[in-house]
């Protein structure tokens, strides 16, 4: 009885969607395949349909994590060599542990923000996210100068998310709308 060899790929290596499982030639069939080899051509044989898919799942699982400040599964949707730009920081920040620290800093002066995901639109390498944004500005730390007041804010906010070859999330950038137009006459940091 021939017996086969089954690898289940978690999923940092296969993405964020579930394991799968590669079946690979048994030791008296060898045609040479390594694992990575596999991996490679599972990862190149992705349609562009699939790497949608994945996108979009992908968006889902980050509107979690950013909600729950998950830095295990922050690590998952997010490529440590991601660089985020933030008024918040004069360097950019890096990977999960950077995008959640600004999450952090915002939950010190709105302890209930949320991020609700309205409408995301997808290919296969970028994603864009109408999220609702609000919260109560009743924490403990300032926010762009001011003092908490227990006021709450509700706004639309727009990201638009790039994933690498992996299907991890490595850029983001926000439309800033209204923002950028304060930030430049110097209504706000």
């Amino acid at each position: 009885m021939k017996s086969k060899l089954s690898i289940v790929v978690a999923p940092a290596a296969t993405g964020v969607l579930g394991a799968e499982t590669i079946k690979l030639p048994t030791p008296d069939n060898d045609s040479g395949v390594t694992v990575v080899q596999a991996l490679k051509a599972r990862h190149s044989e992705r349609t562009v349909a699939d790497k949608i898919a994945h996108n979009r799942e992908a968006m889902l699982l980050f509107e979690k994590c950013i909600n729950t400040n998950d830095l295990e599964l922050g690590r998952k949707l997010i490529s440590e060599k991601a660089a985020f730009d933030t008024p918040v920081s004069p360097a950019p920040l890096y990977g999960a542990e950077g995008y959640l620290s600004v999450v952090s800093l915002m939950r010190k002066s709105f302890p209930d923000v949320q991020w609700k995901l309205v409408d995301i639109v997808a290919d296969e390498k970028t994603v864009a996210v109408q999220w609702e944004c609000s919260g109560t500005f009743n924490g403990d730390a300032p926010f762009a100068g001011l003092q908490p007041n227990g006021r709450r804010f509700s706004t639309t906010v727009m990201n638009f998310y790039t994933f690498d070859d992996n299907g991890k999330i490595f850029k983001d950038v926000a439309a800033t709308g209204i923002a950028g137009i304060l930030k430049g006459i110097g209504a706000i940091k």
